[in-house]
């Protein structure tokens, strides 16, 4: 079989690796995103069908959009494109 491309890169078995941010993550100076705190703070909730590959009909997203602290219901309808 032929070598189509240069692999070498990859041959890290038994090879001491640089550790990106290892140096942070050892002193504590490592930022993570539990570490960033907002006052407000505005969150997702994702809401799909239980049905595999189905093709929903209808949605009804009045009820959903009179609830305290909702601040926008997107649908497909709000996506570009097919989806």
């Amino acid at each position: 079989m032929g070598k189509n491309y240069d692999n070498s890169p990859l041959r890290v078995v038994g090879k001491s690796v640089k550790r990106i941010g290892a140096l942070e993550r050892v002193l504590g100076e490592a930022e993570f995103s539990d570490d960033f705190f907002a006052d407000e703070i505005l969150h997702l909730k994702i809401l799909r069908s239980p049905k595999h590959h189905a093709r929903i009909a209808a949605l009804d997203v009045e009820q959903a959009s009179k609830q305290r602290g909702v601040v926008r219901i997107l649908t497909a309808k709000d996506v570009p494109g097919r989806n």
